[in-house]
């Protein structure tokens, strides 16, 4: 059975950045009748808002606190009735936080399981920029004086919250699961760059190595090395801010002042979600430099070269996305199928038309499966099959058209249709065959014109001879009726009967 939770959220936040804390907690997995959110705030119109957003909201309390931020926030922690209160203070709220759907659900059933008395959750953030807490690497528990771990996301059980007189004896921190999306505080770029990325499918998975670099004055001053520091590669969503750990290998030199690391990680995307296939978009790897006190900053990991998979069926696009490596988990974005060599493609006639197979040799195949998708010649698609076996895919269709060449793409998944380099080319009689598209002729570069030098000004104007006025065979011949034009045309080409024209139209000229 599912524990109630009380959220208490310091509620004097622009609107914008307010809606959406509560909507995240409308989107929690936790049933509405176990969760309680207490909204802290002051006076004025907000507070006159809120007050009207809670007459239609029954698990919903505003508590008024002219005070200071931090008497607002543990005035209202007094009115928690959860077995469980969650603050979201004044330090995360000026943040921009919004709590993951599942989070309360799985915190509190870790914190029953382990009878733990406060229990913190790991964060997850938007962006690498600045400096980054609760970067918790694994699942712990810990009883006694222990100091208390990084605030933005701290789940405390109500009687010992409220109850001055019991101490906080056992805590814990729940790594698995992420449960605040949080922007960081801003701080300078960390002194750590990232070199010799290199990414390969092994067995449906994605292994992936980068090597890291610190800059070893600024570490020093810092009082960190990147010796001490832990590794951590993780896959992000940022469609839904949700992220997962992933198994990493980063050896530590046996200098202890070595300024380089070389960190190692395999991404299975049917496994990843805590056991489960990662959800269909656009995955971003980072890896986590973690200090001793759990802040520290995350890098993305570039963009390599590496095959796009197909895992039992489940189309994984690999990208590069923004300014870093990416897994687009069903394609939904990016292609997984794209350029095709010419000499893999064939055309067989048969009773139910011309069946068209290209091979996709670029694909790291895993399983059997079929999936549909389309077959694009200028905009029109036909049904086509991507069919991997044996630990090879190739693409089917049948295929149809007018006589001429045209270009193909294929769609598989979400994304849009990708060109595959290959063309079908119908003959006047039919017949097809599948070519490497020709490559469009150059354009032909015409020279500009060359701007000749102006002629210089005389200093005389040039006298030019007046135009002699027409003579009567002049005349004649300019008033030809149309019908006999052609025939005047083909006689003036004629080289006798030009100069003979010549000749008489001088005779007529008057002389002086």
């Amino acid at each position: 059975m599912s524990h109630s939770v009380s959220v208490v959220v310091y509620a004097d936040r622009p609107a914008q950045e307010l809606s959406a804390t509560l909507a995240s907690l409308d989107a929690q997995s936790l049933p509405a009748a176990r969760l309680q959110v207490i909204l802290a705030t002051g006076s004025g119109e907000l507070a006159r808002r809120l007050d009207r957003y809670a007459q239609h909201r029954p698990n919903v309390l505003v508590h008024h606190n002219p005070g200071p931020a931090e008497a607002s926030k543990h005035g209202a922690a007094a009115l928690a009735s959860g077995d469980w209160t969650l603050i979201l203070g004044p330090s995360v709220m000026d943040r921009r936080a919004r709590v993951l759907p599942e989070a309360l659900e799985r915190l509190t059933r870790y914190a029953a399981e382990q009878d733990l008395d406060r229990l913190t959750g790991r964060v997850a953030y938007r962006s690498a920029a600045g400096i980054l807490d609760g970067l918790f690497g694994e699942n712990s528990v810990w009883s006694g004086d222990v100091p208390d771990r990084p605030e933005p996301f701290v789940l405390y059980r109500t009687a010992v919250l409220t109850d001055p007189r019991r101490h906080t004896r056992r805590g814990g921190v729940l790594a698995d699961y992420p449960a605040l999306y949080l922007d960081p505080r801003p701080s300078n770029t960390p002194p750590i760059t990232r070199s010799g990325v290199a990414a390969h499918w092994v067995d449906g998975r994605l292994r992936v190595e980068v090597t890291l670099r610190s800059e070893a004055a600024a570490m020093a001053i810092a009082d960190q090395r990147l010796h001490d520091q832990q590794l951590r590669f993780a896959v992000h969503h940022p469609a839904s801010g949700l992220d997962f750990w992933l198994p990493t290998d980063a050896p530590k030199s046996d200098d202890p002042d070595a300024d380089k690391r070389v960190a190692r990680a395999e991404l299975d995307p049917r496994r990843a979600a805590l056991g489960e296939p990662l959800a269909e978009g656009v995955w971003e790897l980072w890896i986590s430099v973690i200090g001793p006190d759990h802040t520290g900053c995350r890098l993305r990991i570039p963009a390599a070269d590496a095959q796009s998979a197909v895992l039992d069926g489940l189309l994984v696009a690999t990208a590069r996305h923004g300014d870093g490596l990416a897994v687009d988990v069903g394609a939904t974005r990016y292609p997984a199928v794209g350029a095709l060599p010419a000499d893999g493609a064939e055309v067989t006639e048969s009773v139910r038309g011309t069946l068209g197979r290209l091979m996709v040799p670029s694909l790291h195949v895993t399983g059997t499966a079929t999936i549909r998708g389309h077959l694009v010649q200028r905009g029109d698609a036909a049904p086509a099959t991507l069919i991997c076996a044996d630990g090879q895919a190739r693409v089917e269709s049948y295929l149809s058209g007018l006589a001429g060449t045209n270009p193909l793409a294929v769609a598989f998944g979400g994304a849009k249709p990708a060109e595959t380099g290959l063309s079908l080319r119908i003959d006047a009689s039919g017949g097809m065959t599948v070519i490497a598209t020709p490559k469009p002729p150059r354009p032909r570069v015409i020279p500009a014109p060359v701007a000749r030098d102006p002629e210089p000004v005389a200093d005389h104007p040039r006298r030019t001879r007046p135009k002699p006025p027409p003579t009567v065979l002049t005349r004649l011949r300019h008033r030809i009726p149309a019908f006999l034009e052609p025939a005047a045309q083909r006689l003036s080409h004629n080289p006798a009967a030009r100069a003979f024209y010549r000749r008489v139209n001088r005779s007529l000229r008057p002389r002086h």
